[in-house]
């Protein structure tokens, strides 16, 4: 018969995920509040107050990590448990926002993060690519806002734009937005269009 783990606090629950689940621990009167079980493929669960937290899919070799719509201290605790029995790193809070963090590597926390146990340097280089893909998104998401702001405040942001679309005289359209909003709006959807040196061109003209 396996070794079983002596579940005395919360934390021993990690490391019996590691080695052999099916365990239990914090009866209380809303039920079990930690919970390992093992499905028929050996694949071990996490379960906090019945949310599957986390995942050990052994088939994959991968571990699996979410906060199942609970960000909460608890929740965390339970996870940057599991986490560091493998040292596959942390999660960490700052102003109410969660965020994942290796090494020297951190951003910001989707709510479920996959972890490739065969291969360390493999996930460090998907764990790279997943923070530079959130960097350009964030990048993408500055400008629009910069833009938007522009459009509503700066009629020179609007009259460049419509220049650039063609319009050779941009202030007939600029005395009545409203009524010429539809050829406002056609013009702004071929500037989200317009190659990337169009658009720092035009922006770089309003900073």
């Amino acid at each position: 018969m396996a070794y079983k783990i002596p579940i005395k606090k919360a934390r021993d629950m990690a490391e019996a995920f590691w080695i052999n689940g099916d365990r239990r621990f914090g009866h209380t009167a809303r039920g079990v509040r930690d919970e390992i079980t093992t499905d028929e493929k050996g694949n071990v669960h996490y379960f906090l107050w019945g949310n599957k937290i986390a995942e050990h899919n052994k088939q994959k070799n991968v571990l699996i990590v979410t906060d199942a719509g609970w960000q909460t201290k608890t929740t965390k605790d339970r996870l940057n448990s599991i986490l560091a029995e493998k040292r596959l790193g942390r999660i960490s809070q700052k102003a109410g926002k969660w965020f994942i963090e290796r090494d020297d590597k951190k951003f910001e926390w989707s709510g479920k993060e996959t972890f490739a146990l065969d291969n360390p340097e493999k996930h460090l280089k998907l764990f790279e690519e997943k923070k530079a893909r959130l960097e350009v998104k964030e990048e993408k998401k500055q400008r629009e806002a910069f833009v938007e702001k522009k459009f509503k405040e700066n009629d020179y942001f609007l009259e460049l734009v419509l220049r650039k679309r063609g319009y050779r005289e941009p202030y007939f359209f600029l005395r009545d937005k409203k009524a010429n909003e539809k050829i406002i709006k056609d013009a702004l959807r071929w500037y989200w269009k317009q190659p990337q040196s169009i658009k720092d061109e035009v922006e770089g003209m309003l900073e």
